[in-house]
Formats: C-alpha cells, sequence, structure tokens
C-alpha cells in the first residue's frame, strides 16, 4: 500500500515511532551515535529522491521510493527528537513539539516533486504553447481558405473564357455552314436550270395530240363502239376493273340475253353467250362485286314489268354463279321500264329496252 494514500498521517506516525524508539535507547547505548544500518539506509534514500526529481526511474517505482525515502527521514526526525528528550530529561517536550510541526504542516502544502512522481506539476510554459498552435491553425485555416477562393475564381474565369472561346468558334462554323449551304444551293439551282435548257434544246418538237374521236350518236354506234372495245382485250389473262366492265359490256351489246316470252325462264339459244359471261367473270378480280340489272320496255303494268326484270336478272345471276362467277359476287336489281335507251314506240326500240346490263363496282 503506497504511504501516500494518506500522506500526513502515515508521515506523523512513523514520526512517532522514531521518537517513541528514541526515547527507549539504553542508557548505555547514550553516546554510540547514529547505528551502522542508517548510513545505507540513508544513502539508498536520498539517490532514490534523486532519481525520482530527474526522471532517472519509472513513476510507479519512483512513488514506492519516494515515499519510503520520507518515511526513513521522518522516522529518523522523531528518533533523534526522542533521544535528545532523553538525554536532557525531556521525555514529552519533543514529542509535543513534533507534534505541533506536523499540526501546522497540515495546512501547507508540500512541494510537488516532493510528495509524489506520479502527479508532476504542469509545465507554466504549457499554456503559451497551446496558444501559439491555436493561432498557427487558426492562421494556417485562414490560407487555406484564401487559397482555395483564389483557385476557384480562377477556375470559374478559365471556364468563362473558355465558354467564350466555344461559342466564338461555333458562331464562325454555323456562319461558315451557312454560306457553304447557300452557295451549294445556289450551284445546284444553276446546274439544274442548265441542265434543264439543255434537255429542252435537245428535246424534239411534241407532236400535236390526235383528236378525240366523236362520241356515237346514235344507239347502235354506242354498241358497235363498246363491242370494238371488248374485241381489243386480251382474249386470255385476268382482267383489271375497267376491262372487266368493257368486256362484259361488249358481250351483251353484240348479243342479247333472251328469255321465254313472258316469263323470266332462260332462252335455249342464250346458254353460249352466258358461258361467255361465265368465263370472263372468272378473269375478273376475286374482290370485284358485280350487279345484274335487268329492264323491260313499257307495256303492260310498270309494277309486274319491274318484278319481271328482277326475276329475269335474278335468273341470269344464278345461271351465272355455276360458269364462273364468285360466291357473293353477283347481286340483282330490276328496274322495269324506269330506265330505257330506245323510244319505247317502235317495235325495234322496244326489244332494245328489253335487255340485261352488268355494272363492275
Amino acid at each position: 500500500m503506497n504511504i501516500f494514500a494518506h500522506y500526513w498521517g502515515w508521515l506523523l506516525l512513523v514520526t512517532a515511532i522514531g521518537f517513541v524508539g528514541g526515547m527507549m535507547v539504553h542508557p548505555d547505548d547514550e553516546d554510540r551515535g547514529f547505528p551502522i544500518w542508517f548510513w545505507p539506509l540513508a544513502g539508498l534514500s536520498l539517490l532514490g529522491l534523486i532519481g525520482v526529481q530527474f526522471d532517472l526511474i519509472g513513476a510507479e517505482i519512483g512513488g514506492l521510493v519516494q515515499g519510503g525515502a520520507i518515511a526513513f527521514f521522518g522516522f529518523t526526525l522523531g528518533a533523534l527528537a526522542g533521544g535528545f528528550g532523553k538525554k536532557f530529561g525531556l521525555r514529552w517536550g519533543p514529542l509535543l513539539v513534533a507534534a505541533l510541526v506536523w499540526v501546522c504542516g497540515l495546512y501547507i502544502t508540500p512541494p510537488a516533486g516532493v510528495l509524489t512522481a506520479a502527479a508532476p506539476a504542469p509545465a507554466p510554459a504549457a499554456a503559451p504553447v497551446v496558444d501559439a498552435a491555436k493561432e498557427a491553425a487558426a492562421k494556417a485555416e485562414t490560407d487555406a481558405k484564401a487559397a482555395a477562393a483564389k483557385i476557384e475564381e480562377e477556375a470559374k474565369a478559365a471556364a468563362a473564357k473558355a465558354e467564350d472561346e466555344a461559342k466564338a468558334v461555333a458562331a464562325k462554323a454555323a456562319e461558315e455552314a451557312k454560306a457553304a449551304a447557300a452557295k451549294a444551293e445556289d450551284e445546284a439551282k444553276a446546274a439544274a436550270a442548265k441542265a434543264a435548257e439543255e434537255a429542252k434544246a435537245a428535246a424534239p418538237e411534241p407532236a400535236p395530240a390526235p383528236a378525240a374521236p366523236a362520241a356515237p350518236a346514235t344507239l347502235a354506234e354506242k354498241k358497235a363502239a363498246v363491242i370494238a372495245a371488248a374485241a381489243a382485250l386480251p382474249a386470255s389473262g385476268p382482267l383489271d376493273l375497267g376491262q372487266c366492265q368493257t368486256a362484259l359490256s361488249g358481250l351483251v351489246a353484240k348479243e342479247n340475253i333472251k328469255f321465254a316470252s313472258g316469263g323470266a325462264k332462260l332462252a335455249p339459244e342464250s346458254k353460249p353467250l352466258i358461258e361467255k359471261l361465265g368465263a370472263t367473270l372468272a378473269r375478273c378480280p376475286a374482290t370485284v362485286k358485280v350487279e345484274v340489272a335487268g329492264h323491260t320496255d313499257n307495256s303492260g303494268d310498270a309494277a309486274k314489268n319491274k318484278a319481271l326484270s328482277k326475276s329475269r336478272a335474278q335468273a341470269v345471276a344464278d345461271a351465272l354463279k355455276g360458269k364462273g362467277a364468285k360466291a357473293g359476287q353477283l347481286s340483282a336489281v330490276g328496274y322495269g321500264s324506269e330506265k330505257p335507251v330506245a323510244p319505247n314506240d317502235t317495235a325495234e326500240g322496244k326489244a332494245d329496252n328489253r335487255r340485261i346490263e352488268f355494272a363492275v363496282k
């Protein structure tokens, strides 16, 4: 246990022990002086105190050495006081004086280096060093901030300069590209104009357009024109929409489809014509729609004539469905005497009005 845990109490106790020991010395030993063991212990104590003061030994060992040395010297002082009192017959006087000295010493703080080596007094120059370090750190921080601000300003200035230069280069490039485009456009226009002039000079004079044939004036002329147009079509192969209309119209213009008198039954002599019409429909586009229209003269009741024309158109449509016409391609319509192509005041005109027509859609 470290004697410095209760410094003054332990030291007072050690001194009292030394005092009592000094008073108990035998009268025969009064003149012998200090014993032999005193001097080595005194020397070791002094060396220990010197080692602690100059940091020659560790703090823990130094505390033990320091405590033992001071206890040794306290014991020595007590022994000297006890021996002195015994010699002069003063047994309790020195003890009283020593007690008063130690009681007064309770209010005196001993030097830090003498009391303990574990808690050295702080160096007085530490505060100025800390202040100087703080000032140096503050100055370094201020300088760093100033340098950073300067670098940032220089970077902004360099960026602004670079942006201005880039804008100038871009504007110059745009102007040059615009000028080049305008030049190329002018050259292209000039080349096109020159080529047009050369082509115009090299082209022969256009031949006059042939005069359009005169429109047929009579029904006979119309039939002849339709028959001629149908004859000019290819004899085989698919037909387009217009060619399909021309071919069907040419067949019924050249030869009428005949029925039994007053009825809707096809006459036997019209079967070859039905065969030709079916073969023509087979050459027409699959998506084409064909209206089969029945017409009559104005003889008799108009309503009956219309019903009869519808029945005859349906008979033709039914006959064509087995001869090449496609399902859903044909539709039958009866117009009666509503759309005559010739006057009904002659037998020839009435015969022309009794007819079957095809309308390709």
